[in-house]
């Protein structure tokens, strides 16, 4: 078992760490549970290994700005009974007693994070704790998509404990440690979240829930005034994925140039039209008219607060106050509601692409396939993606997103399904929005042989 140990990343640096988070959860205390406690005495914060339960690597592949690209040879590389591409980022994940999750990225994959500026998951973690380069990358600015500015840097105290990291690199590494997860790695940096990343529904049902105990971001009318209640109106999200190429890919097996498949998705997320109104005071015009029946209050002076002097060529006169003769009208005092209307890109904060062997297809091979070839069996029927997030807005406000995911290798022959699951990042008028649609079906072949006489 592995002992508690203590974090000299002291109060300043896990605070520094969580303060730009800290902002967007409303200046919310850091996270505290069995995996992060704190002294008050000290100011230290003390993370126990031993509360902590692996829940499964992450594996997904670098944004598209990522400059390297493996040769065909390197797209696969055995490693015992596993096939890896060492080209893709890696993260330990871990879930602590409260449910916060804890990923601990490889080496490579931080390198990726900082030079890309960017996150496979672009949800930011609540808090996080990293080593002296990952600081440095922190510090030009080469983190703050991802959540940690050069603000965080320079405002942390970075006297911390050596052990700290030696502690981590044997928890990791260890396969008798209830932490390792079977890659051997050098821990740069501890990501911790208050939802998995991974799993878009999750955040944002906990997105859900924080904007729930919080109250509407929407803004009430004014009871002062009649104006209409602000409305915010959002056209649903629109998902789509297909098969692009080959037109009949087959399984890896009988695939010697090992081709694979190309699928393709797309997100369209429709901007929040945002119409309010503001009450703006109004006083009618004051005018000062000619009574020729006599039965008027005149119109009493000064005579500068009339915007009309009708039935006179020369304006006002004393005369006129206290003068049957002359009237004073206007001068009500009203409330116009002016009409506003705010146009507000919602970008997507997280995507996950699935492509699921069909039950049919599954029973196919297990029973009557593999009543013609013993041994038949499943290899792997379902198919999760993590993409890059990068897209762009169109004129109208409209988030677009678009990932081709490359020479896919099949091994199981059937239909497939897919799904593009998600989440928004909400606008200042709306909460982010979680979204889970089917996209088109495709079909993998097998070629089967038969013997004629």
């Amino acid at each position: 078992m592995m002992k508690r140990f203590s974090i000299a990343v002291v109060a300043a640096i896990i605070m520094a760490a969580i303060a730009q988070s800290g902002k967007a959860q409303d200046e919310s205390p850091p996270p505290v549970d069995e995996f992060v406690t704190y002294d008050p005495a000290t100011g230290e914060y003390t993370l126990n290994l031993e509360a902590l339960t692996p829940v499964g690597t992450v594996i997904t592949g670098p944004p598209e700005s990522w400059p390297l690209t493996p040769p065909d040879f390197m797209q696969e590389i055995q490693v015992g009974d596993s096939t890896i591409n060492p080209f893709m980022m890696v993260y330990n994940r871990y879930v602590s007693p409260d449910g916060y999750y804890v990923l601990v990225p490889t080496l490579y994959t931080a390198v990726v994070m900082t030079v890309t500026n960017s996150s496979p998951f672009d949800v930011q973690p609540y808090g996080m704790v990293v080593n002296g380069w990952v600081g440095a990358a922190g510090f030009m600015g080469w983190m703050e998509n991802i959540g940690y500015s050069s603000d965080d840097v320079v405002n942390g105290d970075w006297q911390y404990d050596p052990d700290f990291w030696t502690q981590l690199f044997l928890a990791v590494n260890d396969p008798n440690s209830p932490l390792h997860e079977g890659t051997f790695f050098a821990p740069p940096a501890v990501l911790i979240y208050t939802c998995d990343p991974t799993n878009p529904a999750d955040c944002a049902a906990a997105m859900a829930a924080k904007a729930s105990s919080a109250g509407s971001s929407t803004p009430a009318p004014s009871s002062d005034n009649a104006c209409p209640a602000p409305t915010a109106v959002q056209a649903e999200i629109r998902a789509s994925g297909e098969l692009v190429d080959p037109p009949y890919p087959v399984v890896v097996g009988q695939d010697p140039q090992r081709r694979g498949a190309d699928l393709q998705w797309r997100v369209e997320v429709p901007p929040v039209v945002y119409t309010y109104y503001e009450a703006v005071p109004r006083v009618t015009d004051r005018a000062c008219r000619h009574d020729p029946n006599g039965s008027s209050g005149g119109c009493p002076g000064p005579g500068s607060q009339y915007d009309d002097v009708a039935g006179s060529d020369s304006g006002w006169h004393s005369y006129m106050a206290g003068n049957p003769n002359w009237r004073a009208t206007g001068g009500e005092h009203y409330v116009e509601c002016v009409r506003h209307v705010e146009v507000f890109t919602d970008r997507l904060r997280s995507v996950r692409t699935t492509a699921t062997l069909e039950e049919t297809s599954r029973d196919w091979i297990l029973v009557e396939l593999a009543a013609r070839y013993p041994g038949a069996s499943l290899y792997q029927p379902d198919w999760t993606w993590l993409p890059a997030l990068s897209g762009q807005v169109l004129g109208d406000g409209t988030f677009t997103w678009e990932w081709t995911q490359a020479r896919i290798q099949f091994r199981d022959p059937g239909q497939y399904a897919q799904a593009v699951e998600g989440s928004t990042m909400g606008t200042p008028v709306t909460d982010a929005r979680y979204f889970n649609l089917p996209a088109t079906d495709f079909q993998v072949w097998l070629y089967e042989a038969t013997l004629t006489k």
